[in-house]
């Protein structure tokens, strides 16, 4: 006669740390440090089986971020302030969020340009989106997971 039973205990601590810095001389320039450690244990039991469970996992990134080389053909000095912190955003939005399809960002952007930014902000955030998005795909950096996010 054995006993059925389960339980599970888990412990989980998670950190982060993320710090950023834009050039206020050079907007359009930012660098950032990301930074963020996880730790998982649990233990577990169905029926008469045993499970443990034990994973760690830290990394870190620095990034730099320029959009100087994809804004060629536009006047800096002439570019809005608020198109920098728009095309900030969307860049972060692509990069460090997988699950967020490549279109609906690039849509995000162009339409909070139409409601704050200037009456042709929306052509010039959407044509230096488009480029760095086929710059990444060219580079395979950008990493999108599942179906139809590309």
């Amino acid at each position: 006669n054995s006993i059925w039973g389960s339980e599970i205990q888990t412990n989980r601590i998670d950190a982060s740390l993320k710090l950023g810095y834009v050039f206020p001389e050079i907007p359009f320039q930012s660098f950032g440090f990301q930074s963020a450690y996880s730790r998982h244990d649990q233990e577990a039991y169905y029926g008469p089986r045993v499970y443990e469970i034990d994973h760690e996992s830290f990394y870190t990134n620095l990034l730099f971020n320029s959009i100087i080389g994809n804004t060629k053909n536009w006047d800096k000095d002439r570019i809005a302030s608020i198109d920098f912190v728009l095309l900030q955003m969307a860049i972060c939005e692509l990069k460090e969020f997988p699950s967020i399809p490549t279109k609906v960002t690039i849509n995000e952007y162009i339409e909070l340009a139409k409601d704050y930014s200037t009456p042709k902000s929306n052509v010039f955030i959407n044509g230096v989106l488009d480029k760095i998005v086929r710059d990444y795909n060219e580079k395979k950096t950008l990493n999108k997971k599942g179906r139809g996010l590309m």
